[in-house]
């Protein structure tokens, strides 16, 4: 089933916000793996992680996705499936 959402350029708009969802989630990964390397680099041995970066870390991945990104799947993607009847109405955000 195709999901129809044209925009004015060559991408519809659905392709421009799954690409956006797409990019902030391997941000979030990419952040996800920078905390493996500094602490697996200090559990073995390795010189103490800057704490201040550390800090920002865990910052961004807990105000960016609650504030930033779960708004947008919900609002935009789980909307559209949902409307779809692609997943069930009950999913709605907070339930």
């Amino acid at each position: 089933m195709m999901i129809q959402c044209q925009g004015e350029r060559g991408e519809t708009r659905c392709q421009a916000a799954i690409h956006i969802i797409k990019s902030e989630h391997r941000s979030i990964a990419a952040i996800l793996q920078g905390l493996l390397y500094l602490t697996t680099a200090f559990r073995q041995g390795g010189a103490e992680p800057d704490y201040q970066i550390l800090r920002a870390m865990l910052y961004y991945l807990d105000v960016f996705p609650e504030r930033l990104h779960h708004p947008k799947e919900d609002g935009h993607l789980f909307a559209k499936l949902r409307q779809m009847r692609v997943i069930p109405e009950w999913t709605r955000p907070g339930t």
